[in-house]
């Protein structure tokens, strides 16, 4: 049981290390637009913090699954 628990939380994982590169894809595409250069800053820093807030919240998610993977898990 503890097993099947530790490969869902693997490929949980998996699956948010592909969301964290989606989402930083996105974030050097939008980068590179012409809309972007008009921005203004304020306008930049915003986006900015949402990008970095969104990619640090996805890896502390990462850390606390593999957290789960590779400590002994008792049950009972």
């Amino acid at each position: 049981m503890v097993y099947v628990l530790k490969v869902i939380l693997f490929l949980l994982s998996a699956a948010m290390g592909l969301v964290i590169r989606f989402v930083y894809l996105d974030y050097k595409k939008i980068k590179e637009t012409e809309g972007f250069d008009e921005l203004s800053i304020w306008q930049r820093m915003r986006f900015n913090f949402t990008f970095f807030s969104i990619f640090s919240a996805i890896a502390s998610l990462i850390v606390f699954l593999f957290y789960f993977i590779f400590v002994r898990i008792t049950l009972g």
